[in-house]
């Protein structure tokens, strides 16, 4: 009972001084974890703390901690984006993994001396980029939402696939005479565990949106529900032999994409930060107790200190041969041509974005006891461990400033640009608006009113200006495409509105906010997406969308609710061209504000003309095809 009180005690001072750190550095962009582990390397040295009692267990942390990491990270991703760069992800964390872990591998051999086949067991473990070290740090920093993604992918894929080949790598080395199959053995760990864990994600993932719709009422209900199933299947999925990991990471991910829509936004919102503050919590009990319980073995000897220098040598050399090798590979080879290419830039942030963490810990603490290098390999996992987390958060920080403005394309920043001028533009109008009303009163602090607005007008006309300024720079065509991409995000509030008014199905609302997806991949990316997913009329081909591939795979089980199945959007077409016609007009209702301002440029001008002109079209189409409906639907 003591015990459990001194934990909760320490519990309390590590959440105390995290919040004092965030408090103090969290505003000022500062890797806050970086000095929370630098705070606990000093105090853990200094023994005040019972290191027996804060004695951490990587079992525990994998098998219960883990899943509710996972699961936090997957419900943030978009399936339509993540599905965007599948291939680049799963090349990373595959073929690039074992490359990564060969190098290392090779360069341990060559400066410290041991065998290949035994470093090639620190090399797997030491490639996993780690989801606790490198997702609480991207969350703390701003960066291109596909960026952020292929930082998080790969972190969330690299730590089942690392734990697949660690798991092969033993197999061969310590049971080679008793099972020389090798190949077989592979097949049939990455058929089950990887491809199986998939399916069953999946499942789970149906299975939880279910649930939601059932307790859509009551958000507590669904996260007392959902938190308990999450650790329970991860265990039964691991107890199977399957990756609990990428079991969790795609369950994760359907759950978010397909559940979102029972909620209105800020409900939903409250489900992730109710996930996001268990997360919190964890990577301060998992860095806090981790650092107070290292040994800094590199201060005390030059030798251990030339060790710390040479294995994270090893390490960087790997990790950028390997990052730098893929992105030639994915940029360049045809396998790839579907997917947008990674930018220089982004590849150096992606490559010091490897911090090590939990993965590499657990790992080296399942090597067998008579294993003769299992002290030393955890030594170099400390090593790598420490490293990483004090010294390359501050890198990447240096890069994202330098980098900063390569980061958005010309569209999208446009789009970002508009949208604030149309804000700008309708508080212009508001404010002469209350400025007619005012002169209509007869008081005392008339004129002192009237000075006041007739300032804020002043102030809102030079910032209209100033932002007519900036757009003059772009061609129209640009400004076409970022009002295009605008429209878009104006058509899926719309979407969503009209589904909460229960008057399209859940089947028809995922059909419209796949199309506005490959919409905007065509916006976004036009040599990679605009010939395969519009046809020459300028009409999105809706059957490329990973959503509508799920969900068509599912029309005959009854076990996933869906709301309606697909042979009723037959007789539903009515209220699907209704939105669209009432999205299309909404979107040319917003921009119209634009020509009401005096002094409206041209090219912009031009711009929305040309919005005005496509929408047009289609609100025409559509109402052909209404007419063509059979009388009843009508």
């Amino acid at each position: 009972m003591k015990e459990i009180t001194h934990f909760l005690n320490y519990f309390l001072i590590f959440v105390g001084s995290f919040a004092l750190i965030e408090l103090f550095l969290g505003k000022k962009k500062l890797p806050v974890y970086t000095f929370f582990i630098i705070l606990y390397l000093i105090l853990g040295k200094l023994n005040l703390f019972n290191k027996e009692i804060l004695n951490i267990n990587y079992q525990f942390v994998y098998e219960f901690l883990l899943p509710i990491i996972l699961f936090e990270s997957a419900i943030n991703i978009n399936i339509h984006r993540f599905k965007i760069q599948f291939k680049t992800l799963t090349f990373l964390t595959t073929i690039a993994l074992v490359f990564n872990a060969v190098i290392v591998s090779l360069l341990i051999k060559i400066l410290f001396g041991l065998p290949f086949f035994q470093s090639l067991i620190f090399g797997i473990l030491i490639s996993a980029t780690d989801p606790i070290g490198v997702l609480a740090f991207v969350k703390k920093i701003k960066i291109p939402e596909r960026l952020k993604l292929i930082i998080e992918g790969e972190s969330l894929l690299n730590d089942a696939t690392t734990i697949i080949f660690f798991e092969l790598i033993i197999l061969s080395i310590f049971n080679i005479h008793k099972n020389n199959n090798i190949l077989f053995t592979f097949i049939n760990l990455l058929s089950l565990k990887f491809f199986l864990s998939i399916f069953f994600g999946f499942i789970f993932g149906f299975i939880l949106n279910t649930l939601t719709n059932l307790f859509k009422n009551d958000l507590k209900i669904c996260n007392i529900l959902i938190l308990p199933l999450v650790i329970i299947s991860y265990l039964l999925i691991e107890h199977l032999h399957l990756s609990g990991p990428i079991f969790i990471i795609f369950a994760g991910i359907v759950f978010s994409n397909f559940s979102f829509v029972y909620f209105q936004e800020k409900e939903f919102e409250k489900e992730k930060y109710f996930f996001s503050l268990l997360v919190i919590l964890i990577n301060i009990y998992f860095f806090a107790t981790v650092s107070i319980n290292i040994e800094i073995n590199f201060l005390k000897h030059i030798f251990h200190l030339i060790d710390f220098l040479k294995i994270n040598l090893i390490i960087f050399i790997a990790r950028s041969l390997t990052v730098y090798l893929s992105f030639f590979v994915t940029n360049k080879n045809h396998f790839f041509f579907d997917e947008p290419d990674i930018y220089p830039s982004w590849q150096h942030i992606i490559n010091f974005s490897g911090l090590r963490g939990v993965i590499p810990l657990i790992l080296v603490n399942q090597l067998p006891n008579d294993f003769i290098y299992k002290k030393l390999f955890y030594d170099f996992t400390i090593y790598a461990f420490i490293f990483t987390n004090l010294i390359n958060p501050f890198i990447v920080i240096f890069l994202i400033k330098k980098y900063e403005k390569l980061f958005y394309s010309k569209i999208y920043l446009a789009k970002k640009l508009i949208y604030e001028l149309l804000n700008e533009i309708r508080k212009h109008f508001h404010l002469k608006d209350d400025l007619k009303i005012i002169k209509k009163f007869s008081t005392k602090t008339k004129k002192e009113v009237i000075n006041l607005i007739n300032k804020e007008i002043s102030k809102n006309k030079d910032k209209i200006k100033k932002m007519f300024a900036e757009i003059s720079k772009l061609s129209v065509n640009e400004l076409v495409k970022s009002l295009h991409l605008l429209g878009a995000q104006i058509e899926k509030e719309s979407h969503l509105k009209t589904y909460k008014e229960n008057q399209i199905s859940y089947y028809d609302l995922i059909w419209l906010l796949s199309e506005l997806d490959l919409h905007v991949d065509s916006l976004l990316y036009p040599e990679k997406f605009f010939n395969r997913v519009v046809d020459k009329k300028g009409f999105i081909i809706n059957k490329k969308s990973l959503r509508l591939k799920i969900l068509n795979l599912l029309p005959n089980f009854n076990l996933f609710f869906v709301k309606k199945k697909q042979e009723q959007l037959i007789k539903n077409q009515q209220q699907v061209i209704f939105e669209r016609i009432i999205s299309s007009v909404r979107v040319i209702d917003t921009f119209k504000i634009i020509y009401k301002f005096k002094g409206t440029p041209k090219k912009l001008t031009q711009a929305v003309k040309q919005i005005e002109k496509d929408h047009s079209f289609f609100i025409k189409y559509y109402f052909e095809k209404l007419s063509l409906l059979p009388y009843k639907l009508r």
